[in-house]
């Protein structure tokens, strides 16, 4: 049934419940009304969860079984199944909330039964607290992050430019501030360590911008220092890279094509080319 159930067949893994041997355990019944949902047979969820005798239920199980139900739109279950549990305790407010989608009347009466010392009792406002409410605004402890960000979004979108710009450069001028501040605590922790001087700095490395292996105080590596560093993908020699150069080739050929014509340029003008040898049978004098 389960692997029905991952591969997306609710209708053979509700079939396969049904064939089981534990068909008739609550919690099976459950997994087979929950996968008859699934394919689309409610009337069938319904029987199914029928079956189930909420007299011999606990009260847990039985609230379970009745919350089930009103997914299902069976209010009669529903019914039947909170008749099963006493109006005693917290389960009367659990009662209260399931009979709340179906039943006003029932979900007051049940409400009515909690202890009233534990319930909320609302205040009213007066003129003069609501008039300086709406003055004020809402309070910042009823606000939520969220919402006091949309705010600023809001509010920002009808600043002028001028007070747009000044907000802006207010922002940086924190931003420099708080990055000063770290900067402080940071040397202030190097020289407790002694790796600081205050009155001697030392000046920043020129070559701090390259990789560490790469720079040239570096003495690892130095044994393969001509070796190729380029993308990944095993090592690679100078031939190798540059045969991956194809500017390089295309301008050792062009020069190796100016140098051919130029050679040519100077054969012809002295002489040296043009000239076709003569084949075939020549004719001899005399004959």
């Amino acid at each position: 049934a389960q692997c029905h159930g991952e591969a997306g067949r609710p209708a053979e893994a509700a079939a396969c419940l049904a064939s089981s041997k534990v068909a008739d355990q609550l919690g099976v019944v459950s997994a087979r009304a929950a996968y008859l949902r699934d394919a689309g047979d409610e009337p069938g969820a319904i029987a199914a969860l029928s079956t189930v005798d909420c007299s011999t239920l606990p009260k847990e199980q039985a609230l379970r079984l009745a919350a089930q139900r009103l997914q299902l739109g069976d209010v009669e279950g529903v019914k039947r199944a909170l008749a099963c549990v006493p109006d005693e305790g917290v389960d009367v407010a659990r009662k209260a909330i399931l009979a709340s989608f179906y039943d006003a009347d029932e979900a007051k009466r049940l409400v009515d039964l909690l202890p009233q010392d534990e319930l909320i009792q609302e205040e009213e406002m007066t003129q003069e607290e609501v008039d300086k409410l709406v003055q004020d605004g809402v309070p910042r402890e009823w606000r939520s992050a969220r919402r006091e960000k949309l705010d600023k979004a809001l509010a920002t979108k009808t600043l002028d430019p001028a007070d747009l710009e000044a907000q802006q450069a207010k922002k940086r001028a924190a931003a420099l501030k708080r990055r000063r501040k770290k900067r402080d605590v940071y040397l202030l922790k190097l020289e407790a360590e002694g790796a600081y001087d205050p009155k001697n700095p030392k000046p920043p490395d020129p070559e701090r911008w390259i990789a560490k292996k790469q720079r040239s105080y570096n003495k690892r590596g130095r044994k393969n220092k001509g070796k190729f560093t380029g993308a990944q993908g095993g090592d690679v020699n100078a031939k190798d890279a540059a045969k991956l150069d194809v500017k390089r080739r295309t301008d050792e050929k062009k020069a190796a094509d100016e140098k051919k014509a130029a050679e040519q340029d100077e054969a012809v003008m002295a002489g040296l080319a043009g000239k076709k040898k003569r084949t075939g049978n020549r004719k001899r004098r005399g004959n």
